[in-house]
């Protein structure tokens, strides 16, 4: 019997990974491996998906390197995102205004979404700082704790000059993303880039009706290579 697409998501392309990666992660848990080691080896532990979104993130960003403006990320979770944004500002332009803001309410899904992802985030929003502060990244990294579907409007009326060159969506939010695009795309600058994490996934569909409704003109791009993030429009090709 032939199966609904609702029964089919894309995560079922990789599932013969995944008990090796499970698998593998239980086995580092038990070797106690010193902080140092992760630190200064990393690339002994992580896993390829890791390298191929760290390579990705770069890759698009790269395109932004001579372009004025700022690098946005919706959906600042742990840190991840924004930091490694942060350290590629400090290494590529060490001289520039170029500045990275990560927006967060850092309280994980709302409770009312119906057009969301199956998995809700959480987030401490203190450590975060703390590895920002603790890593001197404070002057390069901002952190906006605010909830976007009801003060968004208002950060950027009160922030009318704030222009981005890259805006990173990784929430899987339809509420989220249906406020969020629009505001984030008149201030992204021509020729800046939108990239978006959860594009076209049967699991997270909020990204992908979002975008479709406010920009269903959009020329949407892709990395061939990359698991996440999946998709991005340069603003001017619409």
């Amino acid at each position: 019997m032939e199966r609904e697409l609702a029964d089919f998501t894309e995560r079922e392309k990789f599932e013969d990974r995944r008990k090796a990666y499970y698998d593998y992660l239980e086995w580092l848990k038990q070797q106690n491996i010193a902080i140092e080691d992760f630190l200064h080896n990393s690339t002994a532990f992580i896993g390829d998906k890791q390298i191929h979104r760290m390579l990705t993130v770069y890759e698009l960003y790269k395109q932004t390197i001579g372009l004025a403006g700022h690098i946005a990320e919706i959906g600042v979770f742990k840190g991840a995102g924004s930091l490694f944004f942060a350290k590629l500002v400090k290494i590529f332009e060490p001289e520039a205004f170029t500045i990275v803001h990560g927006f967060d309410w850092f309280c994980g899904k709302s409770s009312n979404e119906s057009k969301n992802a199956m998995i809700s985030y959480n987030s401490d929003y203190e450590k975060v700082i703390e590895l920002i502060d603790r890593q001197s990244l404070g002057g390069i990294l901002k952190i906006h704790k605010i909830n976007i579907i009801n003060e968004c409007e208002s950060f950027f009326e009160k922030s009318p000059q704030l222009k981005f060159k890259l805006v990173f969506f990784d929430i899987a939010s339809y509420e989220v993303m249906k406020i969020a695009i629009p505001l984030f795309w008149e201030h992204l600058l021509p020729g800046g880039i939108m990239v978006f994490d959860h594009y076209s996934l049967q699991t997270s569909p909020g990204e992908t009706i979002a975008l479709s409704e406010i920009l269903p003109n959009a020329v949407i791009r892709t990395i061939p290579n990359s698991w996440t993030p999946n998709a991005y429009i340069v603003k001017g090709e619409i």
